[in-house]
């Protein structure tokens, strides 16, 4: 009889399609009560788990939120982190113009 014992690492491990509902519920919650530093790590979570599944285009979407909300607190560290971020999505999409025209612009703002 095959083991049938969970590899330690999944264990207690959330479905990413459950965590990612539960992040956009939370997210629309931040949002509603104007916690726009909530709202900011709660798009960088939601970035993070669509790159993971291979969904560039909307990851984008949610680290160019993050973005806007980091560029009103001049946070320059967690700037430049989501341009390499979003970056990333753009290389996984094969469209290194668009990877590049984000790396410029943070030397521009630099």
């Amino acid at each position: 009889m095959e083991d049938m014992a969970q590899d330690p690492a999944t264990v207690g491990e959330t479905p990413p399609t459950v965590r990612l509902q539960e992040l956009r519920r939370a997210k629309t919650t931040a949002q509603n009560a104007n916690k726009a530093k909530r709202v900011a790590g709660i798009c960088h979570q939601l970035g993070q788990i669509l790159m993971k599944s291979g969904q560039f285009q909307a990851a984008i979407q949610e680290y160019e939120q993050e973005l806007e909300l980091l560029m009103t607190w001049s946070d320059v560290i967690g700037c430049a982190t989501t341009h390499r971020l979003i970056g990333d999505c753009y290389l996984e999409l094969k469209s290194c113009d668009s990877s590049l025209k984000v790396t410029l612009g943070l030397r521009d703002q630099g």
